[in-house]
């Protein structure tokens, strides 16, 4: 598994690779950033995004995921949600 991950890496251009890098620590910060807030919730188990309340940050955090190439997430929203 790891020697599929390592073949990949290493068949990108330093480009790519800054761009995945930047993007996974853009989605990192903004993960934590708004499930903090209770914007968001993740359950990394089913690959799931539950979205509570969609503000500008929480688009950063889609963008991220776009820019970093990570897919497979499903999202859903939820309306009327109280925020605490």
């Amino acid at each position: 598994m790891f020697e599929a991950l390592k073949a990949a890496w290493d068949s990108m251009t330093p480009e790519q690779r800054k761009r995945k890098v930047d993007g996974l620590n853009a989605f990192a910060y903004y993960r934590s950033f708004c499930e903090a807030r209770g914007y968001i919730k993740v359950d990394p188990i089913k690959l799931k995004i539950v979205v509570y309340k969609n503000v500008p940050e929480v688009q950063k955090l889609f963008r991220a995921l776009k820019d970093a190439d990570f897919g497979g997430f499903k999202i859903s929203y939820i309306k009327n949600k109280k925020i605490k």
